[in-house]
């Protein structure tokens, strides 16, 4: 499980800069809601790139056990997380702006949100299922803790096995079954929510891509080229990763 890697999103493309001086010919409404889903594929960019460093920086620790750089990333990409879901949240109120009138797309922004701050909770719980190891892996660190508890290195197995049984109240067997159990419930939480994500961005730059035919044809930029994206949820999120994940 140590290797596993999270599903990401799809890349999908963006742009800086819609039009190349002057006022823009399709018109200022238009123009504004172009502008405005660049900038939430701009803040997908950034998440995608903070989910980036979340990952590495937990396969570190698990290899290192520092914990304190650990509480330190926490704390790094929580803020990062809110960040980015206030500049959402900033967007989705200006698409239902009078001069804007999209409530439609501000309401597929309030979903993408819902399902970045599940994704977000989900990745949390696997992290903390994985730092916390196998209950067949923690059962091996028990025994060894009784045998230097004891003073013996002979204490028979069936002796030792009771003890890890009673200081859970379940066998390892049980232990080990609730435990992939939850590892399941969890990369699958992770999987339905960036599979809904993909959906949403899809309808994006669809959105995008019929708001810049109109642009091509009067001699506008054309839109870059950019990478994946990822991200978390409407209300300011991040308060899933504060340092007390890793306890």
């Amino acid at each position: 499980m140590g290797n596993e890697q999270l599903p990401s999103e799809a890349p999908i493309s963006m742009e800086e800069e819609i039009a190349v001086g002057g006022e823009p010919k399709q018109g200022p409404q238009t123009n504004a809601v172009a502008k405005l889903l660049c900038e939430v594929m701009a803040v997908q960019a950034e998440r995608v790139k903070t989910y980036g460093e979340f990952e590495q920086g937990f396969a570190t620790y698990r290899t290192s056990d520092d914990e304190q750089s650990y509480v330190a990333l926490c704390q790094h990409v929580t803020q990062k997380f809110k960040d980015c879901s206030q500049q959402i949240i900033q967007i989705e109120a200006a698409l239902k702006e009078a001069d804007v009138n999209r409530a439609d797309l501000a309401e597929t922004l309030r979903a993408l949100q819902s399902q970045e701050k599940k994704k977000l909770h989900m990745t949390a719980v696997l992290q903390v299922l994985k730092k916390a190891g196998r209950p067949s892996e923690r059962s091996s660190e028990l025994r060894e803790q009784l045998r230097r508890q004891q003073g013996h290195q002979c204490l028979s197995e069936a002796a030792l096995n009771g003890a890890a049984a009673q200081s859970g109240g379940l066998t390892e067997s049980q232990e080990e079954a609730e435990y992939e159990a939850a590892v399941g419930e969890a990369t699958q939480g992770v999987q339905d929510a960036v599979t809904e994500i993909n959906e949403k961005l899809e309808e994006i730059r669809y959105e995008l891509a019929d708001l810049e035919e109109p642009a091509e044809a009067d001699g506008l930029e054309k839109p870059a080229e950019r990478g994946a994206v990822a991200g978390d949820g409407l209300q300011a999120e991040g308060e899933g990763l504060q340092p007390s994940i890793g306890q």
